[in-house]
């Protein structure tokens, strides 16, 4: 029998590509928004989680104007007709504006998304490529068209590049967010290209960092407070089917994986935490594949952590 407390069943892996299908199906969210409140308003799970509304006069064209400097580089059909919306995303606690280029059939070719600050952080082209003109046949020639594109729509790639194939013809190439010399897991710039070099998805993730801590408490105290903590969740059934295999800097977002009283979406400010990866073995690996553990890497208090089942 396994016993963790609060929400600490749910799966909370979130991988850095997870922004790029976002803005794949961002489409499909309807007008309207949450019950009541307003982004600003926690996250409530079943609510709606997008609110949307046109943008309209000089706003608009700024955004049709910043958006026609990348069609070329994205590749598209030509738009027959140009949407701007401003979008509130209660869950992420982002807003952002987002264009979109459409057909003679009122089907979408191609979609922009733009920060606050008028930055692009998506950029999508809908439609096929051609899978007999292969252009990229390798990691290199993948890793060259993804500076590319990314160079040529400002994402600003910058650090060690990760290149591996992708599904249907695709090469995916991600540069992971590092800040200070500890990773932004979930940050980080993601393209995908056609095998033909044409551009399928653009994105760059960077979520807002809090301050660091003045003073890091050290990582033997880091794992104790974790191991202190696993041992009175897990060790009543489980004793001696888990250890932590690992321990490291990273910057989180906090969440309700084992308080169920905190808010249901990951706050929108990272935090730096010691991240405690936890490995089981004998009937608790039945259940449960791996834990990981977030404490505030200044005062060492639980900031949440993911659930691998």
């Amino acid at each position: 029998m396994l016993h963790l407390p609060g929400r600490a069943a749910r799966v909370r892996l979130l991988p850095l590509l997870v922004a790029a299908a976002a803005a794949a199906t961002a489409l499909s969210f309807g007008p309207g928004g949450p019950p009541a409140g307003s982004a600003a308003d926690p996250f409530v799970a079943g609510q709606r989680s997008t609110s949307r509304v046109s943008v309209g006069g000089g706003e608009a064209a700024a955004l049709r104007q910043r958006a026609a400097t990348n069609r070329l580089e994205i590749g598209a059909a030509a738009a027959v007709s140009v949407t701007v919306e401003r979008v509130q995303d209660r869950f992420s606690g982002l807003t952002y504006d987002e264009v979109v280029d459409r057909d003679g059939r009122g089907q979408p070719v191609a979609l922009q998304r733009f920060d606050p600050a008028g930055r692009l952080t998506a950029a999508v082209r809908f439609g096929g490529h051609n899978p007999k003109r292969v252009t990229i046949g390798n990691g290199t020639a993948a890793l060259a068209a993804a500076e590319r594109h990314a160079r040529a729509l400002d994402l600003a790639p910058a650090g060690a590049a990760r290149v591996r194939r992708g599904a249907a013809d695709e090469w995916v190439v991600e540069w992971p967010r590092v800040v200070d010399g500890v990773p932004v897991p979930g940050d980080g710039v993601v393209v995908r290209t056609w095998v033909d070099g044409t551009l399928h998805v653009a994105v760059r993730h960077e979520r807002p960092l809090a301050e660091q801590p003045q003073r890091l408490i050290a990582a033997g105290e880091a794992r104790r407070l974790a191991k202190q903590r696993l041992a009175g969740w897990l060790d009543a059934h489980h004793a001696g089917e888990w250890r932590i295999s690992g321990l490291a800097l990273a910057w989180v977002a906090p969440n309700d994986a084992f308080a169920p009283d905190a808010p249901d979406a990951p706050a929108s400010v990272l935090r730096l935490a010691w991240v405690a990866s936890v490995t089981t073995d004998g009937e608790l690996a039945d259940t449960l594949h791996g834990v990981e553990l977030y404490l505030d890497a200044g005062d060492g208090r639980l900031l949440g952590g993911d659930i691998a089942r």
